[in-house]
């Protein structure tokens, strides 16, 4: 019985055909890296949507809070 760590531990290459597998605390470290850019962009966009609220930085803040939301949900718990 494969354990939720080794279930999510093989990654198929497209480009090669091969399977390789991830070991888990390369995938935290991805997960963390995309939360924190996830993050940034969202700081960002709160930061532009302060200083000019029109309808370009809305848009910008509404997708930054969306990919925030996404990289939290698709957190460790998920990765592993």
């Amino acid at each position: 019985m494969k354990t939720s760590a080794s279930q999510g531990a093989i990654v198929g290459d497209m480009q090669q055909g091969q399977t390789t597998a991830v070991p888990p605390h390369e995938r935290l470290v991805r997960v963390a890296t995309e939360e924190r850019s996830a993050l940034r962009q969202f700081v960002d966009a709160v930061v532009a949507f302060s200083d000019d609220h029109g309808p370009a930085n809305l848009e910008r803040y509404l997708a930054a809070s969306r990919s925030l939301e996404d990289s939290r949900r698709s957190g460790p718990a998920k990765a592993a």
